[in-house]
């Protein structure tokens, strides 16, 4: 990590992760995994979980008991002075002490506490630049729709959230981090209320900063210049970061430049099929694109924004998606680029005073894109399993996702992000599967159907159920 004009950079590549199985069952003393193979239901059982609805005697009990929670934790770990919810013992000491809070109605503290162990909040599902490479579990949007997340559901969640952190008190930690997308670009991220006003990911921001939660990570792949909606909205956000007590209102700004944008792919597959003259144009309309993204993004240069570059490649020489591919984009998108500078320059002067801001300004964006050498390999994984033979290929899907649910039978959910559905589903997550769950928050949108993620399964679910009912 370098800073260049008091920005922190770095430059890093995320790649498809594949995890290594174990069947270790899990060792939480309050979370009992038991798998039934005949029905391929695994019931996800808490032990002593008291049934819901709750008195106001529950509340009473399980806000004396919290101390006691505290001092039990403090003795096991006596460094320390905060605990995670989800890592605490004997955790029905304390249920009821969501009683009356909306969005968790109907589940038990021990739920609660599974569901918000770094979960990620679906605030859109599904992505248009549909890159070639994403994690497989993205799915592309179809037909320019997306599966959004109300914002009365967006702020009863964060509210909700927020309610228990008070109840509880600042020594136990409710969510430690909360993920706000996975397959969307946050370009794209909107929400609407039931009037029909649009919520973009400032707002979303400014929520989460309002309740003291973890600042979220922003990624994009760029916009279609064309469109005045997300310009003006770049703009926007620009004019927002560039205030010095909102830069920090994100952990980082990741900009992603790759040969495996939808464009830029189709791109090559023109010029495999010896149609060069529409290859052109579409890589041209990729690079156009990049560079319009960098330009508009440029004010962020002089801000505390802490940036970072999501590059990635195949190695060697065989794939047209190679280094080679990877290294000239970024030439022809700084080239780009710098003629847009000099176009400034002569013209509105919008960022460029001098010819010496032009050197300054390639000079930021040379050394953070093209920051290293060379880029970590990602594995055949799911869909970017199409861009490897059949030769490089050691584990097929379909033999991982057995592995996975062979996991799940033992207890496994190490290696499972909880992600939380527009609808309010749990789903869990990982590099190879994700698998429903019947636990779901209370929103407004209950029951309203989602977009599956891709090799979702659905023969197979987890079903939560306290001691009582077995």
């Amino acid at each position: 990590m370098e800073i260049i004009n008091n920005n922190k950079y770095y430059v890093f590549n995320s790649y498809i992760r594949k995890d290594k199985i174990t069947n270790q069952n899990s060792k939480n003393n309050f979370l009992n995994f038991k798998n039934y193979s005949s029905t391929n239901t695994s019931y996800l059982s808490f032990k002593g979980s008291q049934k819901v609805p709750f008195t106001d005697e529950d509340y009473k009990n399980a806000k004396k008991n919290i101390q006691l929670l505290i001092q039990e934790a403090k003795k096991k770990k006596p460094n320390h002075s905060y605990f995670n919810l989800y890592d605490l013992d004997n955790l029905e000491r304390i249920n009821g002490i969501q009683k009356g809070i909306k969005v968790f109605d109907g589940l038990t503290i021990n739920e609660i506490a599974f569901i918000l162990k770094s979960p990620k909040v679906l605030l859109n599902r599904c992505c248009s630049n549909n890159c070639i490479h994403c994690a497989y579990m993205a799915t592309p949007s179809s037909n320019k729709t997306l599966d959004k997340m109300s914002y009365e559901d967006f702020v009863s969640l964060i509210d909700g959230i927020s309610e228990l952190q008070n109840r509880v008190g600042e020594n136990i930690i409710i969510a430690d981090s909360i993920g706000t997308f996975y397959d969307s670009d946050c370009m794209e991220i909107e929400l609407k209320d039931r009037n029909g006003n649009v919520y973009d990911y400032i707002d979303c921001i400014e929520l989460l900063n309002s309740k003291k939660f973890s600042p979220p990570i922003f990624d994009t792949s760029g916009w279609n210049p064309k469109s005045e909606k997300h310009q003006k909205r770049a703009e926007k956000f620009v004019e927002y970061l560039q205030k010095p007590q909102n830069s920090r209102k994100i952990s980082q700004f990741n900009i992603s430049i790759n040969p495996f944008h939808i464009i830029f792919a189709k791109a090559m597959e023109l010029k495999s099929k010896f149609r060069f003259i529409k290859a052109k144009k579409m890589e041209e309309n990729y690079v156009d694109r990049m560079a319009n993204m960098l330009f508009t993004f440029t004010p962020l240069q002089d801000t505390d924004v802490q940036w970072g570059v999501l590059a990635r490649a195949i190695p060697g020489n065989k794939s047209k998606y190679n280094y080679n591919a990877l290294y000239r984009i970024q030439i022809k998108i700084i080239d780009a680029l710098a003629k847009r500078y000099k176009q400034d320059l002569i013209g509105e002067r919008k960022f460029v005073k001098n010819s010496s801001d032009i050197n300054k300004y390639l000079d930021f964006y040379k050394r953070i894109i093209m920051g290293t050498e060379e880029y970590p390999s990602f594995d055949p994984i799911g869909r970017a399993e199409s861009l490897f033979t059949d030769s490089e290929i050691e584990n097929p899907l379909e033999e991982r996702k057995q592995a996975m649910i062979k996991g799940l039978d033992n207890g496994n959910i190490k290696y499972y992000a909880r992600l939380i559905n527009p609808n309010g589903k749990i789903l869990l997550l990982n590099d190879d599967i994700s698998v429903t769950t019947d636990l779901e928050l209370n929103f407004e949108n209950k029951g309203k159907a989602v977009k599956p993620f891709a090799n979702q399964i659905t023969e197979y679910i987890y079903t939560a159920q306290s001691e009582e009912d077995k």
